[in-house]
């Protein structure tokens, strides 16, 4: 065996610095001041883009909306919403203050919320109670279920030392990227274990730790849990229960941004007609577990690439950097 635990007796060997990190997006510094769609609706030319758009959100067809910066995403879900006046609509984002800007918007018959506020109302409440428990810190939970330091060997030839808060830490992670992926149990993959380890040493690493995974999601859904549990455990347990959204059409905003759970809710909606909206190129939450979802929904497609927010010279700049990355399809200036 390539893993060895350490007895907490033993002098370990000097380990190799190993730390993983996260890059959290910052809020903005100042919202845009809002105005009701329907006050801008009375002023607002469509472009032909927007007009392709419309109609092919009225076939009813599932669709995805390429919207680059400044192309009038807003302003055209606005318009899909206006259209669908008689009807009952969901916009979902992950953003708290981007749903709160959305609600200030959008026409009475669109509901404006965050996804895991839509979980949240539809949990247990002795589950959501935990949320205001204190946080059981790696260290501890390590200790709880019995583990201690783990010596790997790393691609440099050199043994690294995880400490018990690190293998507590590789525990609750793998916990939280389960609950964000669309799978039905935690499964050996869920666990991040950093690229300087062997991949041999890793596979046994993650197969030594994944039963602590299963255990430590089980006793996350337990309402009479003493420790807190994370947004996250309540929005895979509504994505486990298969729930349908009540709603005729579901707006999805910054769609680029949504994780392997979001993805299997919105698939899963019998009743309602889904409309996927966002830039590929502007992924913020990857480090959540956000897959660029633009490139795996399977639905008619639509792009909006004309920018009112810049010139054409930038907009020829913008679109020899998309060329470079693969992007066939160029930013281009309005003419306005």
């Amino acid at each position: 065996m390539l893993l060895r635990r350490l007895s907490t007796g033993r002098a370990p060997a000097r380990p190799v610095r190993m730390s993983w990190s996260r890059c959290v997006p910052q809020p903005a510094s100042q919202p845009f001041a809002a105005h009701s769609i329907r006050e801008r609706m009375k002023t607002i030319k469509p472009t032909n883009e927007q007009l392709d758009t419309l109609e092919t959100v009225a076939s009813g067809a599932t669709v995805k909306v390429k919207a680059y910066a400044g192309a009038g995403k807003t302003s055209t879900l606005g318009m899909i919403a206006e259209r669908y006046s008689t009807k009952r609509g969901q916009y979902l984002a992950f953003n708290k203050d981007i749903a709160a800007e959305a609600k200030r918007k959008f026409p009475r018959n669109v509901m404006c919320q965050t996804v895991h506020s839509v979980a949240f109302r539809a949990t247990d409440k002795a589950l959501t109670a935990r949320l205001n428990l204190p946080k059981e810190r790696p260290h501890l939970l390590a200790a709880r279920y019995g583990l201690g330091p783990v010596r790997v060997p790393t691609i440099i030839g050199k043994n690294a030392e995880l400490s018990a808060f690190q293998v507590g830490r590789l525990v609750a992670d793998g916990a939280a990227r389960f609950c964000r992926s669309a799978q039905n149990e935690p499964e050996a993959w869920h666990i991040p274990v950093d690229e300087m380890i062997t991949e041999q040493s890793a596979d046994e690493l993650r197969a030594m730790l994944l039963p602590f995974v299963v255990r430590h999601w089980n006793e996350s859904i337990d309402p009479q849990g003493k420790t807190a549990i994370t947004p996250d455990t309540y929005l895979k347990t509504w994505e486990r229960s298969r729930p349908q959204i009540g709603a005729d059409f579901i707006l999805f905003d910054e769609a680029q941004d949504s994780d392997g759970l979001m993805l299997s809710v919105l698939r899963r909606q019998e009743h309602a007609q889904v409309i996927y909206v966002g830039d590929p190129y502007q992924q913020i939450y990857e480090w959540r577990g956000a897959v660029n979802a633009m490139d795996l929904i399977k639905a008619r497609e639509c792009a909006l690439t004309e920018s009112f927010r810049f010139g054409p010279h930038f907009a020829a700049l913008a679109s020899r950097v998309l060329n470079l990355l693969g992007e066939r399809v160029p930013l281009r200036a309005s003419p306005t």
